[in-house]
């Protein structure tokens, strides 16, 4: 049974890569990816990286990413951040140290309950305002 569900997550994480590699073409943006968390943890579980290598899969610190900004967002839509260098929520983050100013869209992944469990985000460097 455990060599099944396996199986199963790689031919997910195969998707997953052609799912974000058709978004990122759709959106015209470098980066997409898909995270989950549990408020203490950010894990990414599948990043596309079109051209310029923003974000890896694995896991950092959930307050450390700006997954969690996402979550804390009033609206609870979608959050945008048109140059993370700028922004009051992200300069002082460290994917910002990391990675320098970029535009950040996330969207939040919602139980019916209203949980928020993860995010969908994008990043790219062309839409910024530098």
């Amino acid at each position: 049974m455990l060599e099944t569900h396996l199986f199963i997550f790689n031919d997910l994480k195969i998707a997953s890569k052609h799912i974000l590699s058709a978004l990122s073409n759709a959106l015209d943006i470098n980066t997409v990816f898909v995270a989950v968390n549990d408020k203490v943890t950010n894990y990414v579980l599948s990043a596309y990286n079109r051209q310029e290598k923003m974000v890896v899969e694995g896991e950092v610190l959930f307050e450390e990413a700006y997954c969690s900004l996402v979550e804390e967002n009033e609206q609870n839509n979608v959050l945008i951040i048109t140059d993370t260098t700028d922004n009051p929520l992200t300069k002082k983050m460290k994917p910002t140290a990391h990675i320098g100013n970029v535009t950040y869209i996330g969207i939040p992944i919602k139980l019916k309950d209203g949980t928020i469990v993860g995010t969908i985000c994008g990043m790219d460097r062309k839409n910024c305002d530098k």
